[in-house]
């Protein structure tokens, strides 16, 4: 009886564990999906806007979420951002304030079978303090031409939107 519940609780770890990655890779996707439906716009300290984001944690040593290769399409198109009025950039991705921008651009990252190791992608990492702006402005829903729509708002001083940076 006894070896038997030694090989059960290696197993049920075992399930435990994958469980719990399982749900911790399905919060993640959860979390870009709720942010892409956010209007975020930003601005950035050098010209970004073809290089694939990714998360870091708050003290910019590790790579918190990145896309794979198949998910970085929005409506169909590689998700660069839109350009806006003043220099702003409407976010495609679900970026937030410890966004980083990898080396790879989004027609060279499409192309790649799998997201590369961990390793890589911090070697690849060109900035992990890129934004001069960045603005919440409600849900991305709001607004039926985001672009026309976020013109006309920034041009009016991004009344009622939040400043996050």
């Amino acid at each position: 009886m006894r070896k038997r519940y030694l090989l059960i609780l290696p197993i049920t770890f075992l399930l435990t564990t994958c469980q719990t990655t399982k749900n911790r890779v399905l919060m993640q996707e959860v979390t870009v999906q709720k942010a892409v439906n956010k209007a975020i716009i930003y601005k950035t300290t050098h010209n970004y806007n073809l290089l694939v984001p990714v998360i870091m944690n708050e003290d910019r040593t590790k790579i918190i979420s990145y896309p794979d290769p198949s998910d970085i399409y929005y409506q169909g198109k590689l998700s660069v951002p839109a350009q806006l009025a003043n220099g702003y950039l409407l976010d495609n991705r679900g970026i937030n304030e410890n966004v980083a921008f990898l080396s790879f651009t989004y027609q060279e990252y499409s192309k790649l079978k799998e997201a590369p190791p961990m390793s890589i992608l911090l070697s690849r990492i060109v900035d992990k303090y890129p934004l001069k702006e960045l603005v919440y402005c409600g849900e991305r829903a709001q607004y039926q031409q985001d672009v026309k729509e976020l013109n006309k708002l920034i041009k009016s001083g991004l009344i009622g939107c939040k400043r996050v940076l």
